[in-house]
């Protein structure tokens, strides 16, 4: 009994702990270039310093093409192609993502991709993942206002996310010149 019961407990903390997806994602609106604002540091972004975006375009067969890139610190463009589906097709909010040629054809090797944020227009969007490593704020132009930032930092909180752990991104054509975490970014 003890055995089904401490099961039980660890299902249903499991399910607990995900992240809560917005109920509706337009992935026609989606589409199109994203600018990082803030991020936490992914081991595959080590080598980017600044200029990070995020472009996604619909395939004919329902995938998404994704390409992210980012300058280096030697000036250099790296670039990240990728293939992403929906997982969800009621509410289109969750994607698997794979960066992994030849395989991500199959789904294997898939990321998380949640969006659990959007601006009304689009204009900025939080995603994530259940297990908190990974959280991104994108928006459609290179910066947000810090009014924004805080309405978002305020949904990270919410959704169980230390937003210190979120540093800013540096964009040529940014507002924000340091990679200081949000939580003291939205202080200012």
């Amino acid at each position: 009994m003890k055995l089904i019961t401490t099961l039980a407990f660890l299902f249903w903390s499991s399910l607990s702990m995900a992240v809560q997806t917005v109920p509706q994602l337009d992935l026609n609106r989606y589409l199109g270039k994203w600018y990082e604002v803030s991020s936490i540091p992914a081991f595959f972004q080590k080598k980017c310093v600044k200029d990070t975006t995020a472009e996604y375009k619909l395939l004919e067969t329902g995938k998404i093409d994704v390409i992210n890139s980012c300058r280096q610190a030697n000036g250099k463009i790296q670039v990240a192609n990728g293939l992403a589906v929906v997982k969800n097709k009621q509410t289109n909010a969750e994607l698997g993502v794979s960066f992994v040629p030849l395989l991500n054809h199959f789904g294997f090797f898939q990321g998380q991709y949640k969006v659990l944020a959007l601006g009304e227009n689009y204009e900025y969007s939080l995603v994530g993942t259940d297990d908190l490593k990974f959280g991104w704020i994108l928006s459609r132009t290179p910066g947000l206002s810090i009014d924004t930032l805080a309405v978002i930092e305020k949904e990270i909180r919410r959704q169980g996310y230390d937003s210190c752990q979120f540093l800013m991104s540096l964009q040529t054509d940014g507002t924000y010149v340091e990679r200081v975490p949000l939580c003291e970014a939205v202080k200012h």
